[in-house]
């Protein structure tokens, strides 16, 4: 990394992409403590040099919150990533596949913001933006298993959802 900030500098597009890919691999490592500072640095450098709408900006402010929401900092990242979604629907529009992923996981982090009195219908409300506009694919399963949310389970309005996505992952193959 540092050879490649050296030879490019900071706010080159290739470097900024390396430290993208590498906060992500620390995330997906469960490494949150080390991935939170690049991710940080990244997005803020991305804002800076590229805009906040910018979909590589986007990208690393998802990633930011997302690390922020697996560090139990919901709060934080519940804002964070609500001002991501927002910015989404302007860059991508609602309905895109990214902004509803980007939704999803607002959805996540508004769950474990439980000092909130309502975050429960508020997530749910955001899951059914998400699986309505295609969220489902073949994640349909794992949204029924992410431990995320674990909270919802049984929860009669998360189970309706979870049905709904079901129908709307077979409804494609219905028509084959």
């Amino acid at each position: 990394m540092e050879l490649r900030i050296k030879e490019r500098g900071p706010e080159h597009p290739h470097t900024l992409n390396a430290m993208y890919r590498l906060a992500l691999v620390l995330f997906d490592e469960g490494r949150y403590a080390e991935a939170e500072p690049l991710a940080r640095s990244t997005f803020e450098t991305r804002r800076r040099v590229l805009g906040p709408e910018h979909p590589d900006t986007l990208y690393s402010m998802n990633l930011l919150g997302d690390i922020l929401a697996r560090e139990g900092r919901y709060p934080e990242a519940e804002a964070l990533l609500r001002s991501e979604v927002d910015l989404a629907r302007r860059t991508f529009g609602p309905g895109d596949r990214d902004t509803e992923a980007m939704t999803y996981d607002l959805a996540c982090a508004t769950l474990g913001n439980s000092h909130e009195p309502d975050h429960r219908e508020r997530a749910i409300a955001l899951l059914r933006e998400a699986v309505e506009h295609g969220v489902t694919g073949t994640d349909t399963a794992s949204i029924e298993q992410d431990p995320a949310l674990k909270e919802l389970r049984g929860n009669p309005k998360f189970q309706a959802l979870v049905a709904e996505a079901h129908r709307l992952l077979a409804a494609p193959q219905q028509g084959k």
